[in-house]
């Protein structure tokens, strides 16, 4: 199928009201973008990164090229600045998402990958390639404010983590 590319689409152009007064308002908030900024710097985009692709599969040529195939093609169609890295992670459920502010993810479901037609797949990857477009844009917020959700879930799961480990460690020796 021939696809028309869609040279200098600005995310302003496709925005819905309700998601333009969002972002307006967090530009507003004095000193949101510090703290993006900040969290990035300290690597809680790492931590988010490492949970993501730690126990999913990355798509790559060699592996499933039909996929990454339509991840390129939805990239020039978009006219991405840049591709995500992606994913293909367990679940029947059909869903996808992205994640990141500096080196985007894209994740499928199984459940996407195996019951999607090639079309439905393909609108899948170029719908959350809209949100790479918009991460790339200079209002990055309304993703950062996910991001910063999804940070404190990975905290929570750490947190819960290493205290389970305490529950294992051995009694301190008092003389």
């Amino acid at each position: 199928m021939e696809r028309k590319t869609l040279n200098g689409l600005r995310p302003q152009a496709y925005e819905h009201p309700l998601d333009t007064r969002a972002l307006d308002a967090l530009q507003c908030t004095k000193g949101f973008d510090t703290l993006v900024r900040k969290l990035n710097e300290w690597g809680f985009e790492r931590l988010l990164r490492v949970q993501l692709t730690g126990s999913n599969l990355r798509v790559t040529p060699d592996n499933f090229p039909e996929i990454h195939d339509k991840v390129r093609e939805a990239g020039a169609v978009l006219d991405l600045p840049k591709l995500p890295d992606v994913y293909i992670g367990a679940g029947g459920e059909i869903n996808a998402f992205t994640a990141g502010v500096e080196k985007p993810i894209l994740v499928l479901t199984s459940g996407a990958v195996d019951l999607l037609t090639d079309e439905e797949l393909f609108f899948v990857i170029a719908h959350s390639g809209e949100y790479e477009k918009v991460l790339a844009a200079p209002h990055s917020e309304l993703q950062a404010a996910r991001f910063c959700t999804q940070c404190g879930a990975a905290l929570s799961a750490a947190a819960a983590f290493c205290t389970g480990c305490g529950a294992h460690a051995p009694a301190p020796v008092v003389h």
